[in-house]
């Protein structure tokens, strides 16, 4: 299963199929448009047993201008496990998206 999301607008959607504990994630590419600040996220899961996890996984996209605050929160966490972060130079400034984890709640 292949699926494109613009991360500003549908991470949410994004973020159910990567916690979804029948599907498990191939691949994973983040792209952003220079001009538009539009960022994509392309993900491609193969299906499988059902599985428990210890951690949840998402993916949140920050502009470095409007959000350092937010930003500066996750990197600091004691809960968050950051995976990768990947940063665009935009006209309108930085966009950072990061992957990262959160230990699940007993």
């Amino acid at each position: 299963m292949f699926r494109v999301y613009d991360l500003s607008i549908y991470a949410s959607n994004a973020n159910e199929l990567l916690n979804n504990p029948c599907l498990r994630l191939i691949s994973l590419k983040i792209s952003c448009s220079f001009e538009t600040g539009y960022t994509t996220a392309n993900l491609r899961f193969s299906p499988c047993e059902e599985r428990e996890t210890k951690f949840k996984r998402y993916l949140k996209r920050f502009r470095v201008e409007q959000d350092d605050n937010q930003l500066d929160e996750l990197l600091q966490d004691k809960n968050t496990r950051i995976i990768k972060q990947h940063v665009f130079p935009t006209e309108d400034g930085t966009v950072v998206v990061v992957d990262y984890q959160v230990k699940k709640r007993r």
